[in-house]
């Protein structure tokens, strides 16, 4: 069925060619240069998308945004502009706008992020054709979709199950989907902990609520690093012995491995005890190489977990060149590369779009240090307080020429609030270098 977009762009050649483009697309183009004729257009008509120009006559970009939300606020927004000031950022970002464009652009990355807003606007809750919601992977990439049925297939499965992916895959969010898939309440998982004792185990296990446990999901990472005494654990458990024997409801366990078993078996990393009792049943996690298609929902996602655990809880995006930037790379440490990239841009962002610049300056962190992070944006935060007490000394001389003018320094300002908990010596140990 053929889209319909509007788009709303005053510059008659850019507006010529987006509608070329869209159009020779199959989409049905309704195309305006005048803002508050646009809000009429809309009003009298279905639009699957709006894409739309900021700086415009007569109404701004954020103007026509809030009137189109009045009429359908489901509708969704991709801004294309030349120039956004953060404050306009954080207006369209209040605004509930999916996409944003910095000129210059390249025109199919626009048509591609456009076709992409557009599917998750009509996806809803039909992920993967499932009944259930899969949360680890959005399932846009057909090998994402995949693993989706099979962990749904598998998701009454009574002794053991396996999770193969490489280094760096979502063992954790992917065992919390399995978990969730079991609708009928009276299940609990458990994360097998690295240096576990068999007290400490049962002691958590313990914890649970026995008149509504009926199974125990028991999840293993680094399975290939389990000690002796772990892997003892883990046979007691499994087979009722002492202290494990009476236990509230039946035990499963999902063993996370960056190989699969006989792998390991064959290179003597584990032993044919334990390779026989880990079994068959295996669901291979795909390496974020292999699902391109769902790294801007997943990167998204990362984000808005980030907004969510700040101090300020402000909203934040990624500008439409950086998702084609991220859809690029190799991922060599595969999620976890980036869920450490995403969450280092957006505590060393300076606005609430994250671009390019952002993601090419996360990659020379070579940790997470938070105090790395906020002695760079301090320094940042230093220059440009520097560049506006020069600014406003130049004004006041050329307008005071003649006069003697007071160039006492203004009363310092403090830094904000996320700066003030480094330590004076740090600050000058970076300033010296």
């Amino acid at each position: 069925m053929q889209k319909n977009i509007l788009i709303l762009d005053d510059d008659i050649d850019f507006n010529s060619l987006l509608t070329d483009v869209f159009r020779q697309d199959d989409f049905n183009v309704i195309s305006i240069q005048d803002p508050r004729k646009a809000v009429e257009v809309f009003r009298a008509n279905d639009f699957d998308l709006v894409v739309t120009d900021f700086l415009m006559p007569e109404m701004t970009g954020t103007v026509f945004v809030s009137k189109i939300r009045e009429i359908r606020a489901e509708v969704p927004v991709v801004v294309v502009s030349g120039f956004l000031e953060k404050n306009t950022i954080k207006d369209f970002l209040e605004k509930g706008v999916e996409i944003i464009f910095l000129k210059p652009l390249n025109i199919f990355s626009l048509l591609k992020r456009a076709k992409a807003v557009i599917e998750e606007a009509e996806r809803a809750d039909e992920q993967s054709g499932l009944p259930v919601e899969f949360q680890s992977f959005p399932g846009k990439s057909a090998s994402t979709r995949e693993l989706a049925q099979q962990l749904y297939a598998n998701r009454n499965f009574r002794s053991n199950l396996l999770l193969v992916g490489e280094e760096g895959s979502q063992f954790k969010r992917v065992c919390r989907d399995l978990f969730h898939f079991h609708k009928e309440g009276g299940e609990h998982l458990y994360f097998l902990q690295p240096g576990a004792s068999a007290e400490g185990v049962l002691s958590e296990l313990t914890k649970l609520n026995e008149d509504s446990t009926e199974r125990i999901t028991l999840a293993v990472l680094n399975t290939e690093k389990l000690s002796n005494e772990e892997q003892s654990i883990i046979y007691r458990i499994a087979q009722g012995e002492k202290p494990f024997d009476d236990l509230p409801g039946e035990v499963r366990f999902v063993f996370c491995l960056n190989r699969d078993s006989e792998t390991l078996f064959e290179e003597g990393l584990i032993d044919e005890r334990f390779f026989q009792f880990l079994g068959g049943l295996k669901v291979v996690v795909p390496p974020l190489r292999e699902c391109v298609e769902d790294i801007s929902a997943l990167a998204r996602q990362i984000l808005q977990e980030e907004v969510n655990k700040s101090e300020s809880h402000a909203k934040a995006m990624i500008e439409g060149k950086a998702l084609d930037y991220l859809e690029k790379r190799n991922w060599p440490g595969n999620f976890t590369e980036l869920q450490d990239l995403m969450r280092i841009a957006f505590k060393m962002g300076r606005s609430p779009l994250i671009q390019v610049e952002d993601f090419e300056k996360a990659q020379d962190f070579e940790d997470l240090d938070p105090k790395k992070i906020k002695i760079e944006n301090l320094q940042e935060y230093v220059k440009g307080e520097q560049e506006e007490y020069t600014k406003a000394v130049y004004n006041l001389l050329e307008g005071e020429k003649g006069n003697k003018a007071d160039l006492s320094p203004p009363a310092v300002k403090p830094p904000p609030a996320q700066f003030q908990s480094i330590p004076l010596s740090e600050i000058n140990h970076r300033v010296k270098k």
